[in-house]
């Protein structure tokens, strides 16, 4: 979730709610901020994949999480 400075920032540059997503490490649990993929859910607010850091390998599946810290599942 963005700090009330981020709000404020987002606010003066007329950044809608939904616009960004916070990548979090499950393993260290590193977060950064960024603008949200059009792959990303609908709801999507956290994304929580392995940093490269904490992964060694190149695969890691991402997770994704509502506002609310509830997972996002995928309907078939």
């Amino acid at each position: 979730m963005p700090t009330p400075i981020q709000q404020m920032i987002d606010a003066a540059c007329g950044v809608q709610p939904g616009d960004f997503v916070t990548l979090r490490c499950p393993g260290c649990k590193a977060e950064k901020r960024v603008r949200k993929d059009v792959t990303d859910p609908d709801g999507t607010a956290i994304v929580e994949f392995q940093c490269p850091d904490c992964n060694p390998g190149d695969f890691d599946i991402p997770t994704y999480f509502d506002e609310n810290g509830i997972e996002l599942l995928f309907e078939e």
